[in-house]
């Protein structure tokens, strides 16, 4: 997906602060909370976490509930969930950036955060709705972890997910993209720039992929022989797009910087982060 006119962003990623050790991601004390971490953003400029980003280690690896743009030399509380239920110790004092959690999971979890938002005006997930989509996810996937965790998936499946990878290719100058597996929309996309659609375009494409891996799974290794015609994706897709904008919800006040958009509609479940006027990220998932 592409648009003409790109806007500036005055904002880095969070896998790359993290890495960088600008941006340090923590429990939010000794003790720990599941549904809480805390971040500490010491750049210079905003720093944008995306929804489903998955951060590794600590007590228990985790997954950021929804899109967040945390404040230049800001210290806060964000809201994410758990994807390893059975491990409850420190394996390292910081977190570090992980993969991005697969749309099926994802899509799960964002239902559960919109219906928080509407009856509780809370950002928290059904953490055990959560825990059951992991547990679903790993045994259609064959995969056996000692803490169920979501990781473990992708490094089950890591020859089949680099298949993809390798097959699809980023298309230069996109900000976007929509995902379709036999035929139906999985997810669509849309950033605030090129940029960041490239720098987190191979762990886009893994996260997809698990879903293609666990859907070719369910029909015993036989591959769909209907291919969708670029004419027909479009037309889905163009269908899509205006059932996301007749199902915008009421903005609400991002914990971060910003604003968090609900998207709830028939079949389509997300959410658009907007900052002073200007698209952040739109994730939006079709019916599982």
């Amino acid at each position: 997906l592409y648009r003409n006119d790109v806007p500036e962003c005055d904002y880095i990623l969070s896998a790359e602060a993290i890495n960088d050790e600008h941006f340090i991601v923590s429990e939010v004390d000794e003790g720990g909370v599941v549904g809480e971490l805390r971040v500490d953003n010491r750049a210079e400029e905003p720093v944008l976490l995306f929804a489903g980003d998955e951060l590794v280690g600590a007590k228990q690896d985790r997954m950021v509930n929804i899109s967040i743009l945390i404040q230049e030399l800001t210290e806060m509380v964000i809201p994410v969930s758990c994807v390893e239920q059975g491990r409850w110790s420190y394996k390292t004092n910081r977190f570090s950036s992980g993969r991005k959690a697969n749309a099926k999971l994802r899509r799960a979890t964002t239902m559960t955060v919109r219906e928080n938002i509407r009856e509780h005006a809370s950002f928290e997930s059904d953490q055990s709705v959560v825990w059951d989509e992991v547990a679903e996810d790993l045994e259609c996937l064959s995969v056996e972890s000692e803490t169920s965790a979501m990781g473990a998936a992708y490094q089950h499946h890591g020859d089949s997910l680099q298949h993809y990878v390798k097959n699809l290719i980023y298309p230069e100058k996109a900000l976007g993209m929509a995902t379709f597996i036999d035929q139906q929309i999985v997810g669509i996309e849309l950033f605030a720039h090129p940029q960041h659609l490239e720098k987190i375009w191979t762990a886009q494409i893994e996260s997809y992929a698990l879903d293609a891996v666990t859907a070719l799974s369910k029909k015993d290794g036989s591959e769909s022989s209907s291919i969708q015609k670029n004419n027909e994706a479009t037309e889905a897709l163009q269908g899509c797009l205006n059932r996301i904008k007749d199902s915008l919800e009421k903005p609400v006040k991002s914990p971060g910087l910003g604003y968090d958009v609900g998207v709830d509609g028939t079949g389509l479940t997300g959410a658009a982060l907007m900052h002073q006027g200007q698209l952040a990220h739109l994730y939006v998932f079709g019916s599982s």
